[in-house]
């Protein structure tokens, strides 16, 4: 715009006028300042012009007077994060757990070392979860857990928290780890081979062999008898059986002391030991064939009897010369049948021949014998005084050969076909006076006929309650009974219908074989003579492996932010032994889940909600609820 003045005149016109005819009209300029009125805005600068201005915007406006506002926001700057736009400039509002100008940042929540007492701190976003070492729990590891609930501690023993563990204060009477040992016991009191038992009372009780008496047993018996043993001659078995076991039954008063030892080696094998009267075996081996004696001994005299086993091969193995076993000495009865058995081992298997009075007999001599069972038993049929004599089983292979002589003795009678023993006594045949009977304490007669003077009511010693650990090995709980005759003892469950199948009774032995926790119950003894009964009930309680149990305890956030579409995961952190199990729900329905961890890969309106982390073992189940909540913005 162009202001003119002609001095001519006194009116100031305004209009457009070119230079050319401003000079033919002596008019002289004067430039208007358009910049005077501020039309730029938001802080631009003004360029006045000729006729005209321009204006300069300041970075983030645009426009003719910089009235328009560049968005910086429309680049998404912000990583976590809502953007607050401004003139030239933005601004980033960081969601929880983010940090930086551009909320490019997680905030590490374990920077301040929250968790207590060596507790290891995972960092998440907006929060941590602390792994509590062993015996502690809590948000930051901050609570010892309290051990004593599941403590074994016995006898009223009061349990004392420590670290990871606990310790059992016991009462009066008791020591051990958990007050199981009675102390009275365990100075064995009882003397002459009596039975100590405690009560609840810190005391003891001695129960005595039959005829000593007194408060310890130190009172020997009025009436003495020498003792009695009744022993097998031989005892086969096949090799590799798991358990052999070989009674040695002695009567007497006071009761014989019983002891097994080899007779063939220094010791027993590694795997034999005595248990009560019993000689027992382990996983048979050739190696424990041979004979082992049975010494049986009072104070009023000693008897010894030996017994012979043979472990027959079951299976092929390097090659072994022979070896045979086979009886001394057999009655026969004139005109019967006859068989003798001459056991031989070795591999291969041994040829075996039979040499009678120095002549072999062979299977072409029918009828008179028969072999069979690789020749090894001799079948003789009718037998006459001819059969009398020595007869000698011979076996041999290609390592070697053996010899056995057996004598056999032909009668006119055999007094023991017809057990003339009675009352449970033991019959043997006698050259000499035709049988001699073995019997029962208290029975006396030559047939055991006469029946004791003194009559005595069985009376049973029982243990305490029997506690052993899941998976025990052999479990052995003994009944003694005293008595005269001498008691009959059998046992029975009272808690099914027969005792379980991996328990048997051997003798006055109750004895399992690898415990499991269906073993545990109640049992009964039963003693029986002419006289009477006695019983008498055990429990056996068959407590777990020693392992802590922990119910499982579950460390996770109440609540979770994501944006929607994006993906989320939900971190349910669970402790417990043993390790549990873990199930989500999402609004009450089950979820397929990994874990720990739930991912959801695309959070949206329907993803959100309610979800359930749900942790199991054999302790007990634990459960929190988690909110997912969508959120919206750039």
């Amino acid at each position: 715009m162009i202001v003119f003045m002609d001095k001519t005149a006194d009116v100031c016109v305004i209009k457009d006028t070119p230079d050319w005819a401003a000079k033919e009209r002596n008019i002289y300029f004067q430039d208007i300042d358009e910049c005077s009125s501020n039309p730029c805005q938001n802080k631009a600068s003004c360029i006045d012009l000729v006729a005209g201005y321009k204006c300069a915007c300041g970075e983030g406006t645009s426009g003719k007077h910089c009235e328009f506002n560049i968005d910086e926001c429309s680049g998404t700057p912000c990583h976590h994060g809502t953007c607050s736009d401004g003139i030239g400039s933005y601004s980033c509002n960081c969601y929880a757990g983010y940090t930086g100008n551009r909320c490019e940042r997680e905030t590490n929540e374990c920077a301040s070392n929250p968790c207590q007492h060596s507790g290891v701190c995972h960092d998440y976003v907006n929060r941590y979860v602390c792994t509590c070492k062993s015996g502690y729990t809590g948000t930051n590891c901050e609570l010892d857990i309290d051990d004593c609930p599941s403590n074994r501690c016995q006898h009223q023993a009061r349990c004392i928290d420590q670290l990871n563990g606990y310790k059992c204060s016991c009462t009066t009477g008791y020591t051990g780890k958990y007050c199981e040992i009675n102390i009275e016991c365990h100075s064995y009191p009882c003397q002459n081979g009596g039975i100590c038992t405690d009560d609840q009372k810190s005391r003891y009780t001695c129960h005595c062999p039959l005829g000593f008496t007194g408060n310890n047993c130190e009172k020997e018996p009025s009436i003495m008898i020498k003792p009695n043993v009744y022993l097998a001659d031989t005892k086969t078995v096949l090799e590799g059986s798991s358990l052999l076991t070989i009674p040695c039954y002695a009567e007497g008063v006071p009761t014989p002391s019983v002891t097994w030892e080899s007779l063939d080696k220094p010791s027993l094998p590694h795997n034999a030991w005595q248990l009560g009267h019993f000689l027992v075996f382990e996983n048979v081996s050739s190696i424990d064939g041979g004979h082992y004696v049975c010494t049986a001994k009072n104070k009023v005299g000693i008897e010894i009897k030996v017994v012979q086993v043979i472990v027959k091969a079951r299976y092929e193995k390097p090659h072994i010369a022979p070896l045979i076993h086979a009886p001394s000495i057999i009655q026969v009865k004139y005109y019967t049948e006859a068989k003798i058995t001459c056991n031989v081992t070795g591999f291969p298997t041994p040829n075996v021949t039979w040499i009678h009075n120095d002549f072999t007999k062979h299977t072409t001599d029918m009828p008179s014998h028969q072999l069979y069972k690789h020749d090894s038993v001799l079948t003789l049929y009718t037998i006459n005084t001819q059969e009398s004599g020595l007869l000698t089983c011979s076996a041999h292979n290609e390592f070697g050969e053996n010899h056995v002589s057996v004598s056999v003795i032909v009668r006119s009678h055999l007094e023991c076909h017809r057990n003339p023993c009675l009352n449970g006594g033991i019959c043997t045949d006698d050259q000499a006076s035709g049988h001699i009977c073995h019997c029962p304490l208290g029975f006396t007669g030559q047939n055991c006929e006469t029946e004791p003077f003194i009559l005595v009511k069985p009376k049973i010693i029982l243990p305490e309650n029997k506690t052993v650990p899941d998976g025990y090995k052999t479990l052995i709980i003994p009944c003694y009974a005293e008595g005269i005759p001498v008691p009959a003892i059998t046992w029975d469950s009272l808690d099914r219908l027969s005792i379980p199948r991996n328990a048997r009774q051997l003798a006055h032995f109750l004895v399992f074989q690898n415990v499991s926790t269906i073993d545990a119950g109640q049992y009964m003894c039963t003693a029986k003579n002419k006289v009477g009964t006695d019983i008498k009930v055990i429990e056996v309680i068959v407590t777990a492996k020693d392992e802590k149990r922990i119910a499982p305890v579950i460390h996770a956030p109440s609540s979770v932010q994501v944006k929607y579409y994006l993906e989320g995961r939900l971190t349910c952190n669970v402790t417990g032994v043993p390790t549990p199990t873990v199930m989500w729900k999402h609004n009450s329905n089950v979820v397929q889940s990994s874990g720990n961890t739930l991912v959801i890969h695309r959070v949206t309106n329907a993803t959100g909600g309610t979800y359930t982390c749900i942790a199991t073992n054999v302790a007990g189940t634990s459960q929190a609820n988690i909110q997912l909540k969508v959120t919206y913005g750039k």
